[in-house]
């Protein structure tokens, strides 16, 4: 784990290192008596199957004794609220600049 990068309701999200491919992941963690716990592993479970590359691919996801864990591919871009804050999305519209 390399970056605690939000907590919120029992759950975190961090920004990690995949020490055997030597890239960024993204990591989804919550206590596995997590009544939320299940949904997640669905989720990921659904989502692995996508190709769709708007999508970040699902890498592993399981429940261990103590906690359940999604490991995502790292994505790369502008957070929103950092375009937000600066005002451009609503001079787009349809992808476009107006």
């Amino acid at each position: 784990m390399v970056d605690l990068l939000g907590e919120a309701d029992g759950g975190w999200f961090w920004c990690a290192h995949d020490q055997v491919l030597q890239r960024p992941v993204a990591v989804h963690l919550l206590d596995a008596g997590d009544a939320r716990t299940p949904i997640l592993m669905d989720a990921a479970r659904r989502s692995a199957v996508l190709s769709d590359r708007r999508n970040l691919r699902v890498l592993d996801a399981d429940t261990l004794d103590t906690a359940a864990y999604v490991v995502n591919e790292w994505g790369q871009g502008e957070s929103l609220d950092l375009v937000l804050a600066a005002d451009v999305l609503p001079n787009l519209i349809g992808g476009v600049a107006v």
